[in-house]
């Protein structure tokens, strides 16, 4: 099944809402360290993930046909 744009503009915002919930936890807070380490592991899959989606995305953007306008999220401003 191929994703839309949009589908893919939602899956992004999806990983980067998820992620950012992971990032908030530290191991000084009271979380097993099992725990903690499948955090960090997620992390790194989402990352990962993220990035292959806004390779694609960028790649719709830049293969948009007839003039099409697809705009993406300047990631830059996104990490703040």
């Amino acid at each position: 099944m191929d994703f839309s744009y949009r589908d893919k503009q939602y899956i992004r915002n999806g990983l980067k809402i998820y992620l950012k919930h992971l990032q908030l936890h530290s191991e000084e807070d009271s979380v097993s360290d099992e725990k903690f380490s499948e955090m960090q592991d997620d992390i790194v899959w989402i990352r990962d993930l993220l990035f292959e989606i806004e390779k694609d995305l960028a790649e719709m953007k830049m293969n948009a046909p007839g003039g099409a306008k697809l705009y993406t999220l300047n990631t830059d401003e996104d990490n703040k």
